[in-house]
């Protein structure tokens, strides 16, 4: 059918234009991307197995066995009834009704996935993980958010799909945070090309599933799918569809664009995205021992080397993020892709 499962976008310049006088305001470069509608996601409306799930979708809402029915959305298929008898609000969503036959037949198959960590409590096998998800299309989930490093999508930065109601799978959504680069663009994540964000996400499929993981990006590797030059490339042709002078004039316009600003950070601190739990207010009086950590303007900042009485920033912006920024590039994500590749090539024995 052509459908993406994911909610791809392509560049377009906006020009507002007053509807009284006529006068024409450039307001720059934007993504123009396809809804997250059940065409993208090859779902039928009418076909209670064809279900789509869009929120905070982890452990807290759902995988533990206790569904929080206000935590996410189901989106496909259409015409439901709430516990209430009333039509199903995706913007203000209820448990499903257990008298409307559609609306239980799609809370039964919810509620089933909702036993998912429980059934691996009991056993954690192979045949478990089966019984409850699409294992092929998972495998490819976690491949690649550990290629671009989509940190963020293992909660709520993911959507949810099943075709025959019992075997799931997330889909790509929301991605924000890859190639390094923190969500607000502010700055790179330290080591990021070191970490593999499905490691630690995943129930434990990493484990279970190694040999079937290895195997499956040994082929992405020898097809040339994750490769530098590939993924950078894809990266290229979308920019050179906006064009050079379209950027330029965007980045004058949005002269405090995060990912293409100076930093302000003094040079014996870097931003880091988290720290390790031991992190208090900056003290301006203390002297901070390298890689020791602090909290300054709601950030969280590490040592570089031994300092005191040097704060984390010397200066901030006007309009928000405030804090840090960087300059991105084609360069800089080709340098991250071949030392993330490079630690993956090792991960998944691919050399061996």
């Amino acid at each position: 059918t052509g459908a993406k499962c994911h909610p791809d976008g392509f560049p377009i310049v906006i020009t507002w234009v007053n509807s009284n006088t006529q006068e024409e305001t450039w307001m720059g470069v934007y993504a123009w991307n396809l809804k997250k509608s059940k065409e993208v996601y090859n779902c039928d409306k009418k076909k209670v197995e064809n279900i789509i799930l869009d929120g905070v979708i982890d452990s807290t809402t759902i995988f533990e066995g206790s569904i929080n029915w206000s935590a996410f959305e189901i989106r496909n298929p259409k015409s439901l009834v709430d516990i209430d008898g009333n039509k199903y609000d995706g913007d203000n969503p209820k448990e499903l009704s257990d008298t409307d036959s559609n609306s239980k037949k799609v809370k039964d198959y919810i509620v089933r996935l909702s036993e998912f960590n429980n059934s691996l409590k009991l056993s954690n096998t192979k045949e478990t993980f089966k019984d409850y998800l699409n294992v092929d299309m998972f495998i490819d989930y976690c491949l690649i958010s550990d290629v671009i490093y989509n940190i963020d999508g293992f909660s709520k930065n993911w959507i949810w799909v099943t075709y025959d109601g019992k075997h799931w799978c997330p889909t790509l959504y929301d991605v924000d945070s890859i190639f390094g680069s923190y969500w607000n663009g502010c700055f790179v994540v330290p080591n990021s090309d070191k970490f593999n964000p499905s490691s630690n996400k995943t129930f434990g499929f990493q484990t279970v599933f190694a040999d079937e993981m290895k195997e499956r990006y040994k082929y992405l590797r020898d097809k040339k799918i994750f490769d530098v030059d590939n993924i950078v490339k894809l990266l290229q042709s979308w920019l050179e569809k906006i064009g050079y002078d379209n950027l330029k004039k965007d980045l004058d316009l949005y002269n405090e664009t995060p990912s293409f600003r100076d930093s302000k950070v003094n040079s014996n601190w870097r931003i880091v995205g988290w720290g390790d739990g031991t992190e208090k207010e900056y003290d301006p009086e203390k002297t901070y021992s390298t890689n020791q950590y602090c909290i300054y303007k709601n950030t969280i900042f590490q040592a570089k080397n031994t300092i005191c009485g040097e704060a984390p920033l010397i200066g901030t912006y006007d309009k928000a993020p405030n804090i840090g920024g960087y300059y991105n590039s084609v360069k800089r994500v080709a340098n991250w892709l071949k030392s993330k590749i490079e630690t993956l090539d090792t991960y998944y024995s691919y050399n061996n």
